[in-house]
């Protein structure tokens, strides 16, 4: 099929370089007239043989930097974090998830950090459909955080709302209370308060 493409394509260029030769006598004009749908068959052609060459170049490039950065020592939690990210991007949620799990057994890391990395794993075992799991790493990751005073992130939305989704009420509610606690330091946490009205609203206690 792509030979047939390919053989379009030249008899295709030929026909121009024919029709401007005979009609424009102007080299200059004849070079532009030929080379604009010269241009415009080749992206067709490229986009027609190669529908996904710029995630593939993409993932190149991914994947040269992922070597590049295997290659030095992973000593900061952000390496641990970079790296997961390129794997997750890449669709290799398994090797993403071994080397959070590496970084969360670093006891270096402050508690905050560790934290975000039981919620990142939660967040890859979501990926993953592995719901159970994700809501015990999210529970453990916020529980490690507890006594630190966070900034509110857009991530903690989505943690409740997997919670919910999970069937795990109890610690939707918990957390969701939690971090609605948080405004006395970080006014971003006001946020959630959407949360709190669905919520009530889904359990019947809905009183406006």
């Amino acid at each position: 099929m792509k030979f047939l493409y390919w053989l379009s394509a030249i008899g295709w260029l030929l026909i121009m370089y024919i029709i401007t030769s005979i009609y424009w006598d102007s080299f200059g004009w004849r070079i532009l007239l030929f080379l604009i749908p010269t241009f415009i068959l080749g992206e067709l052609l490229m986009n027609k043989l190669f529908p996904n060459r710029e995630d593939t170049l993409g993932n190149a490039a991914l994947k040269r930097t992922l070597k590049k950065e295997l290659k030095k020592p992973i000593k900061k939690y952000e390496d641990y974090q970079f790296i997961a990210g390129i794997y997750n991007t890449l669709s290799e949620v398994e090797k993403a998830i071994q080397i959070m799990q590496e970084a969360v057994q670093n006891k270096q890391f402050s508690n905050e950090e560790l934290g975000s990395g039981y919620i990142y794993l939660g967040f890859l075992y979501t990926d993953m459909e592995e719901n159970s799991k994700a809501s015990d790493y999210f529970h453990k990751g916020l529980n490690l955080m507890s006594d630190e005073n966070f900034k509110y992130d857009g991530a903690f939305k989505e943690v409740i709302e997997l919670f919910i989704k999970n069937n795990d009420n109890e610690r939707a509610e918990f957390w969701l209370n939690n971090l609605l606690q948080r405004q006395s330091y970080d006014k971003k946490f006001k946020k959630l308060d959407v949360l709190r009205k669905e919520w009530d609203y889904a359990v019947g206690n809905w009183n406006e």
